[in-house]
């Protein structure tokens, strides 16, 4: 092999780990509490609290905690955390999710809605920070690495 070739290999090579790197995007932690589901609401709403998530709405199987709205550069931005829980008597599934919203000036109109992913900035990486925080006091096993740091 020239050295030319060689180099050409290593930039694809290097390109190849790069771009699978990045496909490491989580926006959605999976947990599974060893708890039946009216315990798993419980300890869902406490990490959620600890963790600075404030939570706003609770059931038996929806637990909510919204961020409130904040005035950003044309518009105004909404961000809210949401963990669906699924179970059985023993073992509960919960599913962790946080969606930002961006509406006009007049707060009437969406333009925007997003997931908050490992990959968010700003107030939207600050929620995810939290939402991790949450879901490591839960089941830290659950959690993936790429879901931890920052990408």
């Amino acid at each position: 092999m020239t050295l030319r070739a060689l180099a050409v290999t290593t930039i694809i090579l290097v390109g190849a780990l790069g771009s699978q790197a990045q496909a490491q995007k989580i926006d959605s932690l999976a947990l599974h509490l060893h708890l039946p589901r009216d315990k798993a609401v419980d300890a869902v709403v406490s990490a959620f609290t600890q963790t600075g998530l404030g939570v706003t709405n609770s059931t038996p199987s929806f637990v909510e905690a919204d961020q409130g709205r904040k005035s950003t550069f044309g518009g105004q931005t909404a961000r809210k955390v949401r963990a669906m829980l699924f179970g059985s008597d023993s073992i509960t599934t919960v599913v962790i999710v946080g969606d930002e919203i961006r509406y006009d000036d007049d707060a009437t109109t969406i333009l925007r809605r997003l997931r908050i992913d490992n990959r968010a900035g700003g107030n939207g990486g600050k929620v995810w920070t939290m939402m991790v925080a949450a879901a490591m006091m839960l089941d830290s096993a659950s959690v993936p690495e790429a879901a931890r740091s920052k990408q």
